[in-house]
């Protein structure tokens, strides 16, 4: 389902300028602080967070204009940003095969699921420290699925 609407990612959106650059910068300092962000969380932030700055304006965008200002910055899950990178050349890797399972499998992931995708496509055996260092930032675990986190808190 195309969550920008009719004119997808191609379709101009409403911010001014100013607001759309200070939103960028805005959303990577969010980002570093807190990997796993829904929209309601990040219209908070903006409109609370000194940090901000210009781009609070964009507090009452439309989730279109925010999603298409974060393309770039996050990753989009179903109206939740996650961080793009880590910028950890051991965890991204492995990181990016993670974010790619939640994507095709509508948030939720097994242990199995994660630790084959990450032998198949990058190779290796995923240590324990590993897998729960990027799934713990990631997700929550309920019964042995691993849940995209809200990421409202």
């Amino acid at each position: 389902d195309d969550v920008l609407g009719e004119g997808g990612l191609g379709e101009i959106y409403s911010l001014p300028e100013v607001v759309k650059v200070a939103l960028v910068t805005a959303l990577e300092t969010m980002l570093q602080e807190k990997h796993v962000c829904s929209l309601k969380y990040l219209k908070h932030w903006l409109r609370s967070d000194p940090r901000a700055g210009v781009a609070s304006q964009a507090s009452t965008a439309t989730d279109a204009d925010l999603l298409q200002a974060s393309a770039g910055v996050a990753h989009v899950i179903d109206k939740t940003l996650v961080r793009t990178t880590l910028n950890d050349t051991n965890l991204d890797p492995f990181r990016d095969v993670v974010l790619n399972l939640l994507i095709e499998h509508k948030k939720q992931v097994t242990k199995k699921q994660v630790m084959d995708a990450a032998k198949q496509q990058l190779g290796l055996e995923v240590s324990t420290s590993m897998f729960n260092k990027v799934l713990k930032e990631l997700c929550t675990a309920h019964k042995g699925i691993f849940k995209l986190r809200i990421g409202d808190a």
